[in-house]
């Protein structure tokens, strides 16, 4: 859990551990996000079972949008919430998708 993490750009007290929006598997998100033109796909040459992602220039701008949208969120949250509210929030959040199809963990 970080706290008014600088380092990163963000505030609140959150934790940054991976929820995935994705109900299905994570191969059709990046074969979506592949073909939208948002990643190139290139052959890994040091293990060819596996393979490369890169942002393209339009990934790089989505994700600058997504930076941005996700700072909006954190300040609006800082106003309407003390830290301590936060941190209930986030381990009630937490227990509810515990047991969920919602995380992958």
């Amino acid at each position: 859990m970080s706290c008014n993490d600088e380092k990163n750009g963000r505030s609140g007290c959150f934790d940054y551990s991976p929820i995935t929006c994705e109900s299905g598997s994570p191969s059709r998100l990046v074969q979506t996000m592949i073909l939208n033109g948002d990643v190139q796909k290139m052959e890994n040459q040091s293990d060819l079972r596996t393979i490369r992602l890169k942002l393209t220039k339009k990934g790089m701008e989505i994700e600058v949008k997504v930076r941005q949208v996700e700072s909006m969120l954190y300040q609006s949250l800082d106003k309407l919430y003390s830290e301590e509210e936060l941190k209930v929030l986030n381990q009630l959040l937490r227990t509810y998708i515990k047991d969920s199809p919602f995380v992958d963990t």
